[in-house]
């Protein structure tokens, strides 16, 4: 499984199951924002921990570019950015792969 590092900013909701905005840069330095549920992106947020906090989206490589430099991603289950997007290009170093 690889996963997009991101960084959760703010509960948007606390009602069952907590929904958190959580924002990350793109490869050409614009930051994206999406709104996520807590349990999809870590196992030890509340919508009572402090924010800012460090995030892992889950995703799919889809490709390398620029020798390497930058990845494109897919998001996994369902998860989007405020436009509907699930694809994007990031750095490389943002992307980590583990269990």
């Amino acid at each position: 499984m690889a996963y997009l590092n991101g960084t959760a900013t703010r509960v948007v909701d606390d009602e069952f199951p907590g929904w958190v905005e959580v924002r990350f840069p793109e490869a050409d330095g614009i930051e994206r924002a999406l709104v996520e549920k807590l349990p999809m992106l870590a196992d030890d947020l509340t919508t009572a921990s402090t924010y800012p906090a460090p995030v892992r989206i889950p995703c799919r490589v889809v490709k390398t570019e620029d020798d390497g430099a930058v990845a494109v991603v897919e998001l996994e289950h369902g998860t989007t950015d405020r436009g509907d997007r699930n694809v994007f290009r990031v750095p490389a170093g943002a992307v980590i792969t583990g269990p």
